[in-house]
């Protein structure tokens, strides 16, 4: 009686090399980073870094405003207008799902872990980006649409938003 053996490849081999990539901790970061296209120093000598901090966490009651002329015995309060945090928390779901699709196609084979993560981080920055037009942060101060003649919360010239992007870290 003879018998035959069909090996049957069911990408055995790529789960392994993907599994050894886990040691690498790989990592995606999204948001404004000191490295990467800075904004215009014509307004308060600021850059995209420390404006997105000023926007993220706010300024409560600041005696000379960000750059601003706050009055004698005045202060400028700066609402906080949460981009990073809020956006991360509110799509924490849908990224999961994201990942967890993707991962079926790291092991058929489909595409890599790496790839993942940058498709990670692309929809995280978009996501990010549409936060500035949602309609969902605190409204400029009447004094502030007066100034630069827009309700837009966070868009004067747009380079805060155009410095958001993401990296992927594969160490």
């Amino acid at each position: 009686m003879a018998f035959k053996v069909k090996i049957v490849d069911l990408g055995m081999d790529v789960f392994v090399e993907h599994l050894k990539l886990l040691k690498l901790k790989p990592k995606v970061q999204v948001g404004v980073f000191s490295d990467i296209k800075q904004r215009k120093l014509n307004k308060g000598n600021i850059d995209n870094v420390g404006l997105m901090a000023i926007h993220e966490f706010g300024v409560p009651n600041n005696p000379t405003g960000s750059g601003r002329k706050a009055g004698r015995n005045h202060t400028v309060s700066i609402s906080q207008r949460s981009i990073l945090r809020s956006t991360t928390k509110e799509k924490e779901k849908d990224a999961m799902k994201l990942v967890l699709k993707e991962y079926d196609r790291i092991i058929k084979g489909q595409t890599t872990f790496e790839n993942t993560f940058k498709l990670l981080g692309v929809f995280i920055e978009g996501a990010m980006k549409l936060k500035f037009t949602d309609g969902t942060l605190a409204p400029n101060a009447p004094s502030t649409i007066k100034k630069k003649g827009s309700s837009r919360p966070l868009i004067d010239e747009g380079q805060l938003r155009q410095a958001m992007t993401n990296k992927v870290i594969m160490k």
